[in-house]
């Protein structure tokens, strides 16, 4: 039971997140147009945003309602699943790699960025770049392992209410 609990808390967590990264997978997709070396990163970012919308209708219908739920919602939630899986690592470890990464490198990567764009507001500063850095890693971090843990819980209970999925004809 508090593992249910757990994971629905953890599911309304990310929706913030799946809106946001909607959003800018929306906005990517016009881009990636153009580019379209682009629409990977923009289809990776659709998969999460579909896969937390399809663990929400798992929550809301199956879970505490026990209503009987569409066989291909399942298949949404595992496909989209394995794909998230994905972003949650890679971003795990970008977040973990920058920050430990030493502070007197990522000053020298935020001097290199401010050297190439010479037309940064005057209030942007190394030290400023580097703390949006970590603070953003840390962020990502938090996101990634607390992504991880939803995932692992949403294959168990998904197999767990197996039955919800059944074709009920």
């Amino acid at each position: 039971m508090q593992q249910i609990t757990i994971y629905k808390v953890l599911t309304f967590i990310l929706l913030p997140f799946a809106a946001l990264f909607g959003f800018f997978a929306l906005i990517m997709f016009f881009i990636g147009l153009a580019n379209p070396i682009i629409l990977l990163p923009v289809c990776i970012m659709a998969c999460f945003t579909i896969y937390a919308i399809c663990c929400t209708l798992f929550v809301v219908k199956g879970i505490s309602r026990q209503q009987p739920l569409k066989p291909s919602l399942k298949d949404w939630i595992k496909v989209n699943g394995y794909v998230t899986n994905v972003m949650a690592v890679i971003s795990l470890i970008n977040s973990v790699s920058v920050v430990f990464y030493p502070k007197a490198q990522l000053k020298k990567l935020a001097e290199e960025l401010l050297s190439t764009q010479p037309a940064m507001p005057p209030g942007i500063t190394v030290e400023t770049i580097v703390s949006g850095m970590v603070v953003m890693s840390c962020i990502m971090l938090v996101f990634s392992v607390v992504l991880l843990i939803q995932l692992a819980l949403s294959f168990r209970l998904v197999k767990k209410y197996q039955y919800l999925f059944e074709s009920h004809t």
